[in-house]
């Protein structure tokens, strides 16, 4: 008689994991994430929008973030999705109603394309671009806002941004960024995040500003209110970033392929 074991026969074969879901690189459930706190922080307004009275939300500080972290795809679509989270839980933080996500969502888009490697980030310089024409042919050909000068002194912030992104900086800020020196991180975050947040906030006001009529005197109004915001935005967001960076970083968990922060 044969002693050998009896049982099924066949190739061996090999198990494997099945492969990670991912939006642009990122994990589905870091978008989720960052797509529920952007639709959370909605409720926390921070800033009143003279034009219409209606407030800006707390989610404006992660905008930056958002495409830092998870790139820019990934950046979109947590900014979009977050976005229409704050919409249906917080309308009154939701200026341009049922077209206010896209501000998250291509505020996040521009930042997580600032951060890439190459050509690539060109992309990001094109979203802040194509808002200032839109935002200045409105203002100098159809409202004819009267001096010029309060049109473009009323959003001086996001030509700043503009300048930064066409100079040697942005790539040096990226790459800070990524540095094991936290304080080069910080330097790079409140470059990004100010490049970033002056892009949400002229895709904003480029989508307002077609939305509503801005009457020609409460212009001086917008020039010391938009620069004071960004500012707060950009401090508020590099703080916030450094701590979520560093958590990251000790964490050692899957990263987002293109993400900006490691």
């Amino acid at each position: 008689m044969s002693s050998e074991p009896t049982g099924p026969k066949g190739a061996a074969r090999e198990v494997s994991a099945g492969r990670r879901i991912t939006i642009g690189g990122a994990p589905i459930s870091y978008v989720a994430l960052f797509a529920a706190a952007i639709g959370v922080t909605a409720l926390i307004p921070f800033a009143i929008l003279i034009s219409t009275g209606q407030a800006f939300p707390f989610s404006e500080f992660l905008i930056p973030l958002c495409g830092i972290i998870l790139g820019p795809i990934g950046g979109f679509v947590a900014g979009l999705v977050g976005g229409f989270i704050g919409l249906a839980i917080a309308p009154y933080t939701a200026p341009n109603g049922i077209l206010s996500p896209i501000t998250p969502a291509l505020g996040a888009m521009a930042t997580g394309f600032l951060v890439q490697k190459g050509k690539r980030a060109w992309w990001g310089t094109v979203i802040i671009v194509v808002a200032l024409i839109v935002f200045n042919v409105k203002g100098i050909f159809i409202n004819k806002v009267n001096p010029l000068w309060w049109l473009f002194a009323a959003i001086l912030v996001a030509w700043i941004a503009l300048i930064l992104e066409l100079t040697p900086l942005r790539p040096l800020a990226a790459n800070w960024l990524r540095s094991k020196n936290y304080l080069l991180v910080a330097i790079g975050l409140v470059f990004i995040s100010f490049m970033g947040t002056c892009t949400a906030m002229i895709v904003n006001n480029s989508i307002g500003f077609w939305l509503y009529q801005v009457p020609n005197d409460i212009w001086p109004a917008f020039i010391p209110v938009v620069q004071t915001e960004r500012t707060i935005v950009t401090i508020g967001s590099t703080i916030i970033g450094l701590g979520v960076i560093a958590g990251l970083r000790q964490l050692k968990m899957v990263r987002p392929s293109e993400g900006g922060w490691y």
